[in-house]
């Protein structure tokens, strides 16, 4: 497929990831189908950007009666359902007689290609094609939503032509960022969600804490302050971008906090504290000894047991 062809693609998913997708693909110039299992917005949506939304009712893959002309002519099939399904889908989907794409991509970080062994075929690509990003919600009317993955890195991992997985991530105005290969999927999943997903809790927690002070100024100084604490991790890696009371071994300081916290959030507080400690230790601000010291001084030890 060269980079001026407008071609087919069916995406099966129709929630944040496929709406994007569906958006950097139509802006492409590409023809798109978009596959859901429940009525919602999603239709519309996809009708507003000259998508072609299609119902598969409880069935998790698209049958004759749902998916049928164009849809059944893509060249590219995009899979983005929760990862749970995908592998059901993924099967459900290459039985399909109908279907026969030369390329076949899932947008899951925690699969690797095994649950697209059901496509492999001579000739045909599989990828999985990961975002690095948290997507915005669907009726956001942003430029993030309108080039929701304009300069995004795409952790690209294929069998077949890497070329054909390399053109859908230029497709959509992202930059390819190489699998290194035997490395760990789980691990690499679960240190995105702990940069992302777990990163908006702790804000949100922050934030509840801020706002009886500050009222509504509570959001844009949690906002602020996480975003100085990124630039500074970016700009001179965390063990250098660490601050705060931590790292400075103010144990008086971690006392009150603790103190200022009900039963359940001294636990959960405590939990967290473990690796800003070993992060402060492995700076070379904090001795071995002294982050001994003050877990011993903060009753980690008693909190563990």
């Amino acid at each position: 497929m060269s980079a001026t062809q407008t071609q087919q693609v069916l995406i099966v998913g129709p929630g944040r990831v496929g709406l994007a997708l569906a958006r950097a693909h139509r802006a492409a110039g590409d023809a798109v189908h978009l596959h859901g299992r429940s009525a919602g917005p999603w239709q519309a949506m996809a009708a507003a950007m000259g998508a072609s939304p299609s119902l598969s009712g409880e069935s998790a893959g698209p049958d004759p009666q749902t998916l049928a002309g164009p849809a059944l002519e893509a060249d590219l099939v995009l899979l983005t359902v929760p990862d749970d399904l995908l592998g059901e889908v993924s099967a459900q989907l290459a039985a399909h007689p109908g279907l026969r794409p030369s390329c076949v991509v899932h947008c899951s970080g925690l699969h690797g290609l095994a649950e697209l062994e059901p496509w492999a075929a001579p000739g045909r690509c599989l990828a999985a094609l990961h975002p690095v990003m948290p997507f915005p919600p669907i009726d956001e009317p942003s430029a993030a939503v309108r080039e929701p993955l304009r300069g995004c890195p795409v952790t690209v991992l294929t069998r077949g032509d890497p070329g054909a997985a390399l053109e859908v991530v230029r497709r959509w105005g992202a930059h390819p960022v190489p699998w290194q290969e035997g490395a760990d999927r789980v691990r690499y999943h679960l240190g995105l969600c702990l940069a992302a997903n777990h990163l908006t809790a702790l804000l949100q927690q922050a934030e509840s804490m801020l706002r009886p002070a500050v009222g509504d100024a509570a959001r844009a100084l949690t906002a602020g302050l996480a975003a100085a604490a990124v630039e500074a991790v970016a700009t001179h890696g965390a063990e250098q971008a660490l601050t705060g009371p931590v790292v400075r071994g103010d144990v008086h300081t971690l006392r009150a906090h603790l103190h200022a916290l009900s039963a359940d959030e001294r636990r959960r507080y405590l939990a967290d504290l473990v690796p800003v400690l070993d992060l402060a230790r492995r700076s070379g601000r904090l001795s071995a000894e002294r982050v001994a010291e003050l877990g011993i001084q903060l009753g980690l030890d008693q909190e563990a047991t």
